[in-house]
């Protein structure tokens, strides 16, 4: 169990939501009680509905890897600040992919992507 002042330095190490932006994409990461949710999110833009096999795993492999760099940031930014090392053991990992704009007319259809990683902070 983590104490209060390392659940203060993990919090101040996950909070990235002042001053940064990202047109492309968003990787979140929200700290519940020994558990940290990294979400990567962003829009596809499909040419045709069948072109979704085709191009959904590149997404998915760009996901895996910004959410790997996004946890050993955390990892060394918890050094830095509190001197301790921070252990992130993967326990959970899920994508959803959403219709965000389709129409029979246009061919063309645009997703939103996300990926859920879990890891349990010891």
């Amino acid at each position: 169990m983590l104490s209060s002042k390392q659940i203060n330095v993990l919090g101040n190490v996950l909070e990235t939501s002042w001053g940064k932006s990202s047109d492309e994409y968003s990787c979140v990461a929200k700290f519940h009680g020994n558990l940290v949710r990294i979400m990567y999110s962003t829009v596809v833009y499909l040419a045709s509905e069948r072109s979704m096999n085709s191009q959904i795993p590149p997404v998915a492999l760009e996901a895996v890897e910004r959410i790997g760099l996004r946890a050993a940031s955390a990892k060394k930014s918890y050094k830095e600040k509190s001197g301790e090392t921070l252990t992130l053991k993967e326990i959970s990992s899920d994508e959803d992919v959403q219709y965000i704009q389709a129409s029979s007319v246009n061919p063309r259809k645009v997703v939103l992507y996300r990926r859920y990683v879990d890891f349990e902070v010891s």
